[in-house]
């Protein structure tokens, strides 16, 4: 699941309620799919060497995904965000 958030920070956390991995993206045009690109490359991209994601491999190799945080800021002089 992914929201709108109002600072302009791209993140990925885990979500208790949810029981997830949460997105949220900052305000502007398109930057949703700036979270379907985290959400592609946490669970989605597989190695070509075997079938993991990186949270399954991340699991597999020892990590507590419920302590995950991701988060960037976007680039404000960036021409992006200035059409």
């Amino acid at each position: 699941m992914s929201k709108r958030n109002k600072n302009n920070t791209l993140k990925a956390n885990w979500n208790k309620k949810e029981k997830d991995i949460m997105f949220s993206f900052p305000l502007g045009s398109q930057t949703v799919s700036d979270a379907h690109l985290l959400h592609y490359f946490f669970n989605v991209v597989r190695d070509l060497n075997n079938d993991n994601s990186l949270i399954k491999e991340l699991k597999e190799r020892g990590y507590d995904i419920k302590t995950l945080t991701f988060s960037i800021l976007k680039e404000e002089d960036h021409s992006r965000w200035h059409k």
